[in-house]
């Protein structure tokens, strides 16, 4: 888990989607699209932030203000855990997952993140239709 991971999405979802066309038409329609923006520079601020290193301490003002409502780094590596384990998946706030069931206390951190996969990064952002990965994701234990 780190900010690399973060954009890790295929060039047409980020670049051409969502960058090229998604929010440029957001922006150009609304009448004032201060907010927009400032959502969308949010979202990514705290999309960054939730795949850093940088976790606030369970004793620390800003881990006592943040966490009962917002997606904290250390909550969100059990998305990434080896173990297929499913749980926290909100992006930004718990409430999700706590609606859903799926909400993993952060005390339980886990051990190891990621899959093993033989998924170069050039594979990832030009040829993001490989079946033979979608077929192990998309399958739960």
């Amino acid at each position: 888990m780190n900010v690399i991971g973060t954009s890790r999405n295929t060039l047409w979802t980020s670049l051409l989607i969502l960058y090229l066309w998604v929010n440029p038409c957001f922006i150009y329609l609304l009448n004032d699209p201060s907010w927009y923006i400032f959502g969308i520079s949010l979202t990514s601020g705290l999309d960054l932030w939730r795949h850093s290193i940088f976790t606030p301490k369970n004793t620390s003002f800003l881990y006592y203000i943040l966490s009962p409502w917002l997606m904290l780094p250390q909550d969100h590596s059990w998305h990434h855990a080896s173990e297929n384990i499913y749980g926290n998946f909100g992006a930004n706030f718990k409430l999700w997952d706590k609606i859903h069931g799926t909400y993993l206390p952060s005390e339980l951190i886990t051990d190891k993140l990621g899959i093993e996969l033989d998924f170069h990064l050039w594979k990832q952002l030009f040829l993001p239709f490989n079946l033979k990965y979608s077929n192990r994701v998309t399958q739960k234990p």
